[in-house]
């Protein structure tokens, strides 16, 4: 075999070794981003959990507790957040934003125990809920309570 032969095949193994190298390094990379993006979408959804439960203890709307319940104090005209007036909860009707849902809503307070809100089980079915519990307090009671939430994707 000719000398220029033989550096011909050393090239071309070390090539080829080189790119089977490369498109592995690639595919567990190409694994690894799929995986991840999988972990960034369920952080969507804790999120906007979490912003909707916000919005729910922060801010008041009398039509509809779930878009916000907090209480109103008149002496200082404002909202308290995270102290809730338990009388707006009759009023409760299951509520969209989109392509969330809440699926649920309960409070569970000391010698009330849970007193669910509304409960929608055929949403909790389609696997993408995320259930997120805060602490409150509740008016005129002036009890400590769990306020949880869960909201589904559909």
């Amino acid at each position: 075999m000719p000398k220029g032969s033989i550096f011909s095949v050393d090239v071309l193994l070390a090539f080829l070794f080189c790119s089977f190298l490369f498109a592995s390094i690639a595919s567990s990379e190409f694994g690894f981003l799929l995986e991840a993006s999988g972990f960034f979408k369920s952080f969507e959804l804790e999120e906007k959990a979490l912003m909707l439960t916000d919005f729910a203890v922060k801010s008041r709307n009398l039509e509809n507790p779930l878009l916000g319940s907090a209480f109103f104090d008149p002496e200082k005209r404002r909202l308290v957040s995270n102290l809730l007036d338990s009388s707006l909860f009759q009023s409760a009707k299951p509520v969209s934003f989109g392509s969330l849902q809440v699926s649920s809503f309960s409070l569970n307070a000391k010698g009330f125990g849970r007193k669910p809100v509304f409960f929608n089980p055929k949403l909790e079915l389609s696997g993408k809920c995320i259930a997120v519990q805060r602490f409150v307090m509740l008016y005129p009671e002036m009890r400590k309570a769990v306020l949880e939430m869960v909201v589904c994707e559909s």
